[in-house]
Order: structure tokens, then sequence, then C-alpha cells
């Protein structure tokens, strides 16, 4: 949560050591099940969304998903009484669109692939993040190299085997053509959105190597950015209509979205 590292107590001695260790374990506990259950939440929304014949706008959900973000972490910052970035608004405007284009690709992705796939795909985002990271500079130790080896290679694994296992099912010839196919496009899309993601993660690390950020302020900033792109995009592509129709069909569900990922 951003505490010091000696806890609430500023003295020595048992107990206030013991409360301590009983304050970080509440706390990590709080952490895990709030992040496992906003990401359950999320995901279910967003594989119901895009099923079923459904079609998420992708800079609609852009706009109103990182909107609330906005909100929700302008809220964050003034409760926890952040003190502002040094960070140039041009610096974040950079992230902004990264962000934004790894989203963009990635909801696009969903299209043609499930949302487990991506989930999976996901799963490699810190394979561009390292590799962007190398080339601005950046060491790693080895620990990091083998922990990335083995979870490409259990996604690996999982999606080879469920290829070889769709292979044996059968089934129409040219249904199994556009399928593949389909599924190519869309994995090629993740692929575009890790490369964001890459670029996003390594410039991050390198901004916050140098200024000091708050989760929060950071948050606050990225969104902003990208609610301002998505509604620019909106207005030069003539696309004010769809995110009428797109709010008037499943606004709840985009709330719910935003809400989740928040």
């Amino acid at each position: 949560g951003g505490g010091g590292k000696g806890g609430p107590f500023p003295g020595g001695g048992g107990e206030p050591e013991a409360g301590s260790r009983t304050t970080d374990v509440l706390w990590l506990a709080v952490c895990f099940l709030g992040i496992m259950g906003s990401f359950v939440i999320y995901g279910l929304l967003l594989e119901f969304t895009t099923s079923g014949g459904r079609k998420l706008h992708e800079l609609s959900f852009l706009f109103v998903t990182s909107g609330l973000y906005t909100v929700t972490a302008a809220a964050g910052r003034y409760v926890r009484q952040e003190t502002p970035t040094s960070i140039p608004p041009a610096r974040f405007a950079v992230l902004g669109l990264t962000s934004m284009g790894s989203t963009f690709c990635s909801v696009r992705s969903l299209r043609y692939v499930i949302y487990p796939i991506q989930v999976l795909a996901k799963s490699c985002k810190p394979v561009p993040v390292m590799i962007m990271g190398a080339f601005m500079g950046k060491k790693y130790p080895l620990r990091k190299y083998i922990n990335v080896c083995l979870i490409v290679a259990g996604v690996g694994l999982f999606m080879g085997g469920g290829s070889s296992k769709s292979k044996k099912g059968g089934g129409d010839d040219d249904d199994d053509g556009l399928s593949a196919s389909s599924q190519a496009f869309g994995i090629l899309l993740l692929f575009v959105s890790l490369c964001f993601d890459g670029g996003t993660g390594a410039y991050e690390d390198k901004l916050m190597s140098v200024h000091s950020v708050g989760p929060f302020d950071l948050m606050y900033n990225i969104q902003l950015g990208k609610t301002i792109l998505a509604g620019v995009g909106l207005l030069v592509f003539n696309q004010v209509h769809l995110f009428i129709q797109m709010c008037q069909d499943m606004g709840f569900l985009l709330v719910a979205l935003g809400l989740s990922g928040a």
C-alpha cells in the first residue's frame, strides 16, 4: 500500500513488530482478494460483451473506461494526498498513446479469439517489457530471464495442446480454415498489443527511475491522456454516433467494466 518499511510503530519491541506483521498480512489479503475479484469480474464482463454476436466499439470502450479510471485515480490521489509529479505532460502523453494502442488492439482481438486466449497471450507481457527495457539500457538478473522463459514455455504448451486437440476433432474444412485464419489475425493483434505493453512498461520504468510519482498520480495522468486521445479519436473519425449507440446498447456493462477495471 505504500507505507514505510518500519510499519506504523516507530519504536522497537515485540508487540509493535507483531502488530506491524498483522497489518501487513491483512493488507496482503485485501490486495490479493481485490486483484483476483476485480480481475475475475472484469474478465466475465468482457467475455460477455464480446461473445454471442456482441461487439465492443473500441474507442467508445476506451473513452468510458479510461474516464472512470481517471475519476478513480483523482479520488485516490486526493485521499492519499499524493504530491503531483514533476514528469512533463508530454511524456505522459506518450505513455497514454502506447497504453491506448495496447488496449485498442487487445479489445479488437476479441473479435477473432476467445477471452481465455487473450489472457494467455497477455501472460507473455514480461517478454516485450524486458526486451524494450534492455534496449533502454536496463539490466535484469538471470532469475528474471528464467522466470519469463518458464512462463512462455507454459503458455506455449497450453496453446500447442489446444491446437493439436482441435485438429483431431475434425469438422468442416471451410469452417476450420476460416476459424484458423481469424484466430491467427487475433493473435497478431495480441502480439501488437504486447509490443505496445513493452514500450509502456519500459518507458514507465525509465521515468520512475528519475522522477518520483505516486501510484494514483501515475494512473491519473496516463488514463487522462487515454481519455483525451479516445475522445479526439471519436471526433476525428466521426464515430460519436457509434459511441451513443454503444452507450444505449450496453452502457451499464461499460460502466461495470470501468469500475471493475479501476
